[in-house]
């Protein structure tokens, strides 16, 4: 098994004078990476053999992140990418369930002290740690919080990344190098990267998917627009000044980023030749409403952090949303229905995750002992024998023992004028078991009452939503709408 570092930089022709990452405050070469990365390693060096010692990385500079990841890496260690994004309950979580031997974090980003609640976690846990702060990620200074020594992990782990999962309950998922990698593999064999491509990434990169995209763009030797966060109006120059020409983004950060770009500068626009999605449900009301102004392709990607890359769409978004699974990896799908929805299960050998991180009963929950993963989405397969995915199993609503997929009522309801952006959920109801609530981001004045007539005209009684709450945006977590989040405000609503 190669390190990232072998993988990136010991393969023929590799340019270490070729600029491979741009973000807002500098624009970087492999050669400058391969020295960040070096410098980090004999840092990590000072701390001993790092293997089976996890080390968390909350690290918003890009290089940084990514020099880290990959010295880490590199000397063995156990990489625990954390979120910039995290505030102090979910952060106290995951650092609670992975348990870091050494931390990277910054003092402060983005008005939150980050430093003083990892400290603060470090001393109440009562265990050895060694922390490095910095102002900038770049220039660290080491401090060390007595303790009990923390246990070394003896199982095979190079990575463990962090879901909240549906419950909102943090999880673990531990994944290798080789599946990481085959993760790769299977990117690079539809997106058909170049070294001639300038690809403008905007998936969090502490994420799985996100850091195998990054990853794969370093081995290509393409160039990379990553920036720390996600200001529009100044990304859009940093498209034109590097000919930017493939875009990677879930569907709802690409619409605002077309938004801006067609009033801003439209020539940027026919300069994409692909746009990939992923990371949240594609919906087809979507791409109808930016394919007036694109002549490029869209392209699909279906994935599980637990297992990899699984599907892609082999034709084009325009002309329909259908899956083909990747080559090597098997599929089923369970308890059918008459109409032909049933929970598609995947076993993916080469690329799956080795199980979530201290918790075997989760991990038995989802994950058979001959490899199939439960993934709780309804499909139904095509006259060609592809899937078109109808909703979640989770968030399938059963209202007066009727089966209602929230996904078909939102995409009905984001044809309507007045609706923005919307998300559908179930709550409990006396009567029927479930009702049905709609919350909407209204595009202009939006009535419920419009709404309801609208509904009622065109789909079955049982599945018009029973409420319609207003709101300003809907809430995300790790790229997807958080229905949790939506239950528990629908709920308060109605009592």
């Amino acid at each position: 098994m190669r390190t990232f570092y072998e993988w990136i930089f010991q393969q023929p022709e590799v340019n270490l004078e070729k600029t491979v990452l741009v973000t807002f405050t500098n624009t970087y070469t492999l050669s400058d990476l391969k020295k960040e990365i070096e410098k980090y390693r004999e840092l990590l060096q000072q701390e001993g053999s790092l293997r089976g010692k996890k080390v968390g990385l909350l690290v918003p500079s890009i290089p940084a992140y990514l020099a880290l990841t990959i010295a880490i890496n590199q000397c063995g260690g156990i990489v625990v990418p954390l979120s910039w994004q995290y505030r102090k309950e979910d952060l106290t979580s995951v650092l609670n369930i992975t348990a870091p031997h050494i931390i990277f974090t910054v003092k402060e980003h983005q008005g939150f002290l980050f430093g003083e609640e990892v400290k603060k976690w470090a001393k109440e846990s009562g265990k050895q740690t060694v922390f490095y702060e910095s102002e900038d990620s770049f220039h660290w200074e080491k401090i060390e919080i007595a303790g009990l020594p923390r246990p070394i992990e003896q199982q095979e782990i190079d990575l463990i990344g962090c879901s909240s999962g549906s419950t909102g309950v943090p999880k673990g998922i531990m994944l290798t190098t080789e599946a990481l990698q085959n993760w790769s593999d299977n990117l690079l064999s539809v997106t058909q990267l170049s070294k001639q491509d300038s690809v403008f990434q905007t998936l969090n990169p502490t994420a799985p998917y996100g850091l195998v995209w990054m990853l794969s763009c370093l081995r290509t030797g393409l160039k990379t627009i990553a920036t720390e966060y996600l200001d529009i109006p100044k990304i859009i120059p940093l498209l034109d000044q590097h000919q930017c020409n493939k875009v990677n983004s879930t569907p709802s950060v690409f619409q605002g980023i077309y938004t801006f770009i067609k009033h801003m500068n439209p020539a940027i626009l026919n300069r994409f030749d692909l746009c990939i999605f992923a990371g949240e449900i594609i919906r087809e009301e979507l791409i109808e409403r930016i394919a007036e102004g694109i002549s490029c392709g869209f392209l699909g990607i279906y994935g599980l952090s637990e297992l990899g890359l699984l599907m892609y769409t082999p034709d084009d978004l325009r002309n329909g949303i259908e899956w083909e699974v990747f080559s090597g990896v098997d599929f089923k799908i369970e308890q059918e229905t008459e109409d032909g929805i049933g929970e598609v299960i995947f076993r993916s050998p080469k690329a799956a995750f080795t199980g979530y991180y201290q918790r075997p009963d989760l991990t038995k929950d989802v994950y058979s002992e001959d490899g199939w993963f439960t993934t709780g989405d309804l499909v139904k397969r095509t006259e060609n024998n592809r899937l078109k995915i109808v909703g979640r199993k989770k968030d399938m609503i059963k209202k007066g023992g009727q089966p209602v997929f929230p996904a078909e009522i939102e995409n009905f309801l984001n044809r309507h004028p007045s609706v923005s952006q919307s998300a559908v959920v179930g709550i409990p109801h006396p009567a029927f078991g479930e009702e049905i609530v709609a919350f909407i981001v209204p595009n202009g004045t939006c009535d419920a009452h419009e709404l309801r007539m609208f509904c009622s005209s065109q789909i079955a009684n049982f599945k018009v939503p029973d409420r319609f709450i207003t709101i300003q945006e809907i809430p995300v977590v790790q790229g997807k709408t958080d229905k949790v989040t939506l239950r528990k405000l629908a709920q308060r609503r109605v009592k």
